[in-house]
């Protein structure tokens, strides 16, 4: 049962990559398929596979990076915004008790 669910993928894989190209003609599709061979569709798989894990070896340094560039930022927004607000606080403030003793 294994051994048919492993040829029934590579089948997909033939058909599916055959039709990439948008053949015009049967004869195209057929010769494409000709050229697809099992050793064909396990190499492309390989390829894949270590273009895959190399992508994601360099993607978490990245990810990481990302995050703390953003955490750094989000802490310097949060603290112009917390001086804003204190110094609005403060001009508010003086302007309110000068009208009270006004």
């Amino acid at each position: 049962m294994l051994s048919f669910l492993k040829v029934l993928s590579v089948v997909k894989e033939q058909v599916g990559r055959a039709l990439e190209i948008q053949p015009a003609t049967f004869e195209q599709f057929r010769n494409k398929l000709q050229h697809l061979t099992y050793a064909e569709i396990t190499n492309i798989w390989q390829q894949e596979r270590r273009h895959k894990e190399e992508f994601e070896s360099q993607a978490r340094p990245i990810v990481y990076v990302f995050t703390h560039f953003l955490s750094v930022v989000h802490m310097s927004v949060d603290l112009h915004l917390n001086f804003q607000n204190f110094t609005w606080n403060t001009i508010l403030l003086k302007y309110t008790q000068g009208k009270e003793k006004g």
